[in-house]
């Protein structure tokens, strides 16, 4: 059986990067299964857990992981948003990601949220504050003053945390202010959705594209006065999920209010696969991540 698997594999692969090319959405998801299984090897099993419900909604609920107690301990939060086109995908699956910050001495809390198709972009913006609030109130449960934090996601994560940091309208509902976040990194993101074509995985939406819901649901759309939140934000030249110019358009309207703490990394011939591949490779990407967010430390 471990045999045809292997086979399967090896055959995904090979059909992958012979008969599709990279910037092709097929190409990606035949490589995908490759990303899940390399993905569910990294050990995360030492990793201490805990599980707040923030909704009645079984899928309304955020995963808080404890920082590597071997490791000294950092001064900031990561608050931590998974991808999977807001459809696919739990922070349980995805803590390899968790890990790579935890190892560095962070605690992480990874949300998840109401996914579509059965739930539109308005239930899951009420989500991200909803989380918020729920966070604020554990601290002070637990009598501990909220420390900086750092955003970070990645694919439609990535559009998540933005929508989370840049509407500050929201932000100052919630109880929260801007200046909380001492940093936002967003891999592979879908930031200006005017930039997207309309792929299946935008009936998050609503029911169909029009202009206003488009606005609302994308993170460009909130950048209107100063901003000075340190900035990163990676995407390949050969992404065939989320467009490349959908983050390098927000960059360049980032860049209109905001003149410094801006990092755009662009690789080239890179996929989306590619850009996430830190989860479970010591690569470059992996380590421009952690020396990134090291620095805030």
């Amino acid at each position: 059986m471990i045999f045809w698997i292997i086979v399967l594999l090896i055959t995904v692969y090979v059909l992958a990067y012979f008969f599709f090319p990279k910037g092709n959405f097929i190409q990606e998801g035949l490589t995908l299964p490759i990303y899940l299984w390399k993905t569910k090897k990294v050990n995360t099993q030492y990793l201490k857990v805990q599980k707040y419900q923030f909704g009645s909604h079984r899928q309304q609920y955020y995963l808080w992981f404890a920082s590597n107690p071997s490791v000294p301990r950092r001064n900031h939060l990561i608050i931590y948003y998974h991808g999977g086109g807001w459809q696919f995908g739990s922070p349980e699956q995805f803590a390899a990601n968790a890990k790579v910050f935890v190892d560095l001495g962070y605690e992480v809390i990874m949300p998840a949220h109401r996914k579509i198709p059965f739930y539109s972009y308005t239930s899951i913006r009420e989500d991200l504050s909803l989380t918020l609030k729920h966070i604020k109130s554990q601290f002070e449960e637990q009598n501990r003053p909220i420390p900086s934090i750092v955003l970070g996601g990645m694919s439609s994560g990535a559009n998540l945390v933005a929508l989370m940091h840049y509407d500050q309208k929201n932000l100052q509902e919630v109880g929260w202010q801007q200046n909380q976040f001492k940093g936002i990194f967003l891999c592979g993101g879908p930031l200006d959705l005017s930039k997207m074509w309309q792929s299946p995985s935008l009936c998050f939406l609503g029911r169909s594209f029009r202009k206003n819901a488009l606005l609302k649901a994308s993170p460009s759309h909130y950048i209107a006065t100063k901003e000075s939140t340190p900035f990163l934000c990676i995407h390949g030249t050969k992404d065939g999920f989320v467009e490349y110019k959908a983050s390098a358009a927000f960059v360049e309207q980032l860049k209109k209010v905001q003149h410094e703490n801006i990092s755009f990394h662009t690789i080239e011939g890179g996929t989306h696969l590619d850009i996430g591949s830190w989860v479970h490779t010591n690569n470059e990407i992996r380590k421009l991540l952690k020396e990134w967010v090291l620095k805030f430390d």
